[in-house]
């Protein structure tokens, strides 16, 4: 599987991007990190761009990240995007009572063998980040998502970049 990961499943060379890093990619682990209230213990994962040629789509287009999360969370991130058909984005998380899984906006709670899909709130959420960053200058307000966060968010993906180029678990001290 890694052989064909490296290779790109279209027979291509693999080409790797950063794009996974500065799109949907690093959106996903950050909602994991949140989930899973914990900090990160280990990172092992890939981005690339595996079924498009670079002529094609001049971006990352498959990535996964298999987060271990000190507080013995497992979460998985899985952002594909294909030449035919639709993206898809999927979270879950496996926890020691459950599960739970996320699909653009969907949300599932996984408990005694059994799915249940749980209401999302739906809306602009870019007028809400806005709006929530507006009012965080005019109070000199914490922001819901501080600046260390962000900086771990990029330390996780750089680690799935490297995972992805050295095909080891990064684990981080």
């Amino acid at each position: 599987m890694t052989s064909l990961l490296q290779t790109g499943l279209n027979g291509r060379p693999h080409h790797q991007k950063s794009d996974f890093l500065s799109e949907n990619g690093i959106h996903s682990v950050n909602v994991l990190q949140w989930l899973a209230q914990s900090p990160v213990a280990s990172v092992k994962g890939f981005a690339g761009q595996c079924f498009h040629s670079k002529d094609e789509m001049d971006a990352d287009d498959f990535g996964v990240t298999l987060i271990r999360h000190l507080n013995d969370v497992q979460s998985v991130t899985l952002v594909n995007g294909y030449r035919t058909g639709a993206p898809k984005y999927q979270l879950e998380l496996t926890c020691s009572s459950g599960m739970i899984r996320c699909e653009r906006k969907q949300l599932w709670v996984g408990i005694n063998n059994t799915w249940e899909e749980r209401p999302v709130e739906a809306g602009d959420d870019k007028a809400r980040e806005w709006a929530a960053f507006l009012d965080c200058i005019e109070t000199d307000g914490e922001p819901a998502s501080p600046a260390r966060e962000g900086r771990e968010t990029v330390r996780i993906m750089e680690a799935v970049i490297e995972s992805g180029r050295t095909g080891r678990e990064v684990v981080f001290q």
